[in-house]
């Protein structure tokens, strides 16, 4: 089976990209559902970078795992995660093929990461997402939608317009319609929130939008 991971992303974090803070849409999300699993909920992300998101989440009592396809960002995120004194399971591996028990996490996180991937292979993801996922496990989801400026419609969806650091690195993303993302998930998810966040530069008139998603496993 072919691997779905972008070499531009390995070129990215060779350059030094990295992360060093948590995005606070995932901080907010984990502390609003964390109290439904108990005091060690277990928290997988795909396309973990560096880690930044969960290495917080490991410092405030979650298991964490952590999957990317990039070794140089896996590399520093084990160096982060030491450095921090906290745990967590960072493995280099294309997200598309994880496969993981039922019931092995309760949380899961993709901060626009699943955006990197076809429609195909998104669907796939989210699918494999839900076969590891405890019921009533979350999942939360930032995905890009078609209101940002960065998009051009081309072939499956896919562009080649992308965030800036894919545009400088030649790497692609997909866009989507409130009606596209909804079909990722299968019957077995439920939402609990759906929401589209438009933001719109006072300087350049730039739009930023994004959906951010969470999905309950039923």
């Amino acid at each position: 089976m072919s691997e779905a991971f972008d070499p531009a992303w390995e070129a990215i974090y060779q350059n030094g990209h990295n992360q060093n803070y948590p995005w606070d849409s995932v901080i907010t999300f984990y502390f609003q559902y964390r109290s439904f699993f108990g005091a060690a909920p277990r928290v997988l992300e795909v396309g973990c970078g560096t880690g930044s998101n969960i290495r917080a989440l490991a410092g405030e009592g979650a298991v964490v795992t952590g999957v990317d396809g990039s070794v140089t960002a896996i590399t520093d995120a084990k160096k982060r995660f030491e450095q921090a004194g906290v745990n967590g399971d960072l493995l280099v591996k294309d997200f598309t093929q994880i496969t993981y028990p039922p019931d092995s996490f309760d949380m899961a996180i993709d901060r626009g990461s699943i955006y990197c991937c076809s429609r195909e292979d998104a669907r796939k993801v989210v699918q494999l997402i839900a076969d590891s996922m405890v019921q009533g496990g979350v999942f939360f989801m930032q995905m890009y939608s078609k209101k940002h400026s960065y998009y051009t419609s081309t072939q499956n969806g896919l562009n080649e317009e992308s965030i800036e650091p894919l545009i400088v690195a030649g790497g692609c993303g997909t866009f989507y319609s409130e009606e596209e993302l909804r079909s990722l998930f299968s019957d077995e998810w439920e939402f609990v929130e759906f929401d589209e966040v438009v933001k719109t530069s006072l300087f350049d008139k730039f739009v930023h939008s994004a959906f951010n998603v969470v999905a309950k496993k039923k």
